[in-house]
């Protein structure tokens, strides 16, 4: 089995915190698939806070011949395009290109992209270009595993050298994983984050989730330090509640429900604790439509 990328080292500890949690938004998604396997997604989000909405339409054409083609219209005027061809000049290498472009403003950028894969490693790179990237940044990252261990670096490389180097270290076995990582933030000084995964039973879900330094988040009680607990439980095959408390004060409770095939709701509520009788606290809502 192939590493992941290096974006979805501790996914499964992330998603724990993060899955379902829409504070003050209204979701709406849907994903099908056509009898000629073209695939398309909608989605669309309401904020409550400033009362914006945004749309997107996504169509994504039946593989052929190793080219992939998708397309993305969202409503803020921007049309994206990408293409890519897998497995076709080397088993495990992948390569594409995305376009980006708004007709009402004009901005126009372009990201060459590509992955290599195998049973050690997963190597990610592009090289962006457009109006609002004049200096063309590159980015990289690569993951080594060996035997459920770890490793992994990020890096972005533009016209000031060297810039948001970050990198990973950890172990997967099982139903148990932990990673510790270490990000260069410039003046804010190192960032360190960890977090440990595992899955207790078939229904039941923990994460735990550490850190301390970089920049300290405006109003956060926890200064620059982290600590934060997570859960999910399947109260049924259908069913599922959530549940996260960190060191600022927040927690976040959450239920989904499949309330027929094809058919998720969510409703997930934010309480502030620090400020709790002076209001602040967050409910979102999301629908998701699948076939």
């Amino acid at each position: 089995m192939s590493p992941p990328r290096f974006a979805d080292l501790g996914k499964p500890c992330n998603d724990v915190f993060t899955k379902y949690y829409n504070y003050n938004l209204f979701q709406l998604n849907s994903s099908q698939t056509t009898c000629g396997e073209v695939g398309v997604k909608t989605s669309a989000t309401h904020n409550f806070d400033d009362a914006t909405f945004n749309g997107s339409l996504e169509v994504t054409l039946k593989p052929w011949c190793g080219l992939a083609y998708v397309t993305r219209w969202l409503t803020n005027g921007y049309i994206f395009n990408g293409i890519s061809i897998k497995d076709r000049l080397t088993p495990g290498l992948k390569l594409g290109v995305d376009t980006n472009w708004s007709p009402d403003t004009g901005d126009k950028t372009a990201i060459l992209n590509g992955q290599y894969v195998n049973d050690l490693t997963n190597l990610e790179f592009d090289v962006a270009a457009g109006t609002d990237k004049p200096d063309y940044p590159a980015t990289g990252s690569v993951v080594v595993g060996y035997e459920g261990f770890l490793a992994g670096a990020r890096g972005e490389l533009n016209s000031n050298g060297l810039v948001n180097s970050k990198v990973a270290l950890g172990h997967s076995v099982g139903d148990t994983q932990a990673f510790m990582s270490v990000e260069d933030t410039g003046p804010d000084g190192a960032k360190f984050r960890g977090s440990i995964f595992q899955r207790i039973t078939n229904r039941l879900e923990s994460g735990i989730v550490f850190g301390w330094g970089g920049k300290e988040e405006e109003g956060a009680k926890g200064g620059n330090k982290l600590i934060g607990v997570a859960g999910h439980y399947l109260v049924d095959p259908c069913s599922s509640i959530r549940g996260k408390y960190t060191n600022d004060g927040q927690v976040g409770i959450g239920y989904d429900s499949r309330v027929r095939h094809g058919v998720t709701v969510a409703v997930a509520a934010n309480i502030n604790l620090m400020n709790f009788y002076e209001g602040g606290h967050k409910i979102g809502f999301g629908v998701n439509f699948e076939q």
